[in-house]
């Protein structure tokens, strides 16, 4: 019993004590960059057009080079999908092959 209230007094104590306030990390320099609403004519793509790029306000970004980003290793898990399969009754060509797409013009 007596462990007990020890170990609750060293709790209470430790508890007590200000704990020192973490350093927020630095954002990455893309989150820095100001934001800046998009010039010319809007594609179906969702990109925009402009009209004469030289004379547009936007700058690409300064580069900052990053030794952790390009040269620590980095983890990347990829799945391929395979889109080109083969009939078994028809092995002799792929699906793609057998089909004739409209093309646009």
């Amino acid at each position: 019993m007596r462990r007990i209230r020890l170990l609750m007094a060293l709790f209470l104590m430790a508890a007590s004590f200000p704990v020192p306030a973490q350093q927020k990390a630095k954002p990455p320099a893309w989150k820095q960059l100001a934001e800046v609403k998009p010039e010319g004519e809007r594609a179906d793509t969702g990109s925009y057009i402009v009209a004469e790029p030289a004379k547009a306000k936007w700058k690409p970004p300064k580069f900052v080079y990053d030794a952790d980003m390009a040269t620590k290793p980095k983890l990347a898990k990829v799945t391929v999908p395979i889109r080109n399969p083969v009939i078994e009754d028809l092995p002799d060509r792929p699906i793609p092959a057998r089909v004739a797409y409209p093309r646009e013009k």
